[in-house]
């Protein structure tokens, strides 16, 4: 946000007008101008599978994970395709990118939720190594040394206002895309870019197809279960959860590798681990 102030501004003090802009704007308004700048670079828009979205939606959010799981997206700003739940309200979805605080020297995740309406709502989550309670101390005492400048506090607006709950389902949705067993495709498909080497057009992947088929048959089994006689253990889901491990060796570079294990049915075999999914594609 820092590099995208100076851009606009030309580094200079000579564009007032740029500057007196900016200032009206606010810190919400930058980052949506920031998640533009850096979105364009790839076009990339994630739809996830409802099933999926939602049980990592619903899913608690790990405490033990270190920051660094988020330091591989795979585009450095995402649109995650998802009704996002904030606050009372529900928004098509968000972008979500990695910030740095010059002021604080910190890293942070930025979401960017964006309402039916087209407005706009920015959350910056501050990456401490800590808890997620951890984090959002340290927004406050961030907010607080900046005279509360909006944008480093939730929305004022209550209904507005994402719960620590939704906070970690939105984490949730932005660490799947980090994971090293994300379902989604990784074939290369070439674009033509305009003179910027921007993408002319958005690139849309699929996430979670395959995972979210599983889902929707474990979920049945379960339901024929509760509906039968049957005297065999019920079938359940044990709870989805983040595991995450350090790869190389111990005195040179290591790389922390993060994957997702889906809620895993018990009392349950469904033959296949996982359904096999064709899709049809135009050439």
């Amino acid at each position: 946000m820092a590099a995208t102030y100076a851009i606009l501004t030309n580094g200079t003090d000579d564009l007032i007008f740029a500057k007196k802009m900016l200032a009206q704007m606010g810190v919400e308004e930058l980052a949506a101008l920031t998640a533009a700048l850096i979105w364009v670079r790839a076009k990339a828009v994630y739809k996830f599978d409802p099933d999926l979205g939602a049980a990592l939606l619903a899913q608690p959010f790990d405490d033990n994970l270190p920051a660094e799981s988020l330091y591989v997206l795979p585009q450095f700003c995402v649109f995650i395709d998802y009704p996002m739940p904030i606050g009372d309200s529900t928004a098509a979805g968000m972008f979500a990118w990695l910030e740095y605080d010059v002021h604080n020297r910190t890293p942070e995740l930025r979401l960017l939720y964006l309402m039916p309406d087209m407005s706009i709502v920015s959350m910056p989550i501050i990456l401490t190594g800590g808890t997620l309670d951890d984090s959002m101390v340290a927004l406050a005492v961030s907010a607080l040394s900046r005279g509360a400048v909006p944008g480093y506090l939730p929305n004022p607006n209550p209904i507005l206002t994402p719960s620590k709950e939704q906070i970690a389902g939105a984490i949730n949705m932005v660490l799947y895309l980090c994971s090293s067993d994300r379902d989604m495709p990784d074939s290369y498909i070439r674009r033509s870019t305009d003179r910027y080497g921007n993408p002319k057009h958005i690139r849309i992947w699929d996430v979670g197809i395959r995972i979210g088929s599983a889902l929707r048959k474990y979920r049945r089994a379960v339901e024929e279960h509760q509906r039968g006689t049957h005297e065999s253990p019920r079938p359940h889901v044990r709870r989805a959860h983040w595991h995450h491990f350090w790869t190389g060796p111990r005195d040179g570079e290591r790389k922390l590798v993060v994957k997702w294990l889906p809620p895993i049915p018990v009392n349950y075999d469904p033959g296949d681990d996982l359904p096999t999914v064709i899709q049809f594609v135009k050439k």
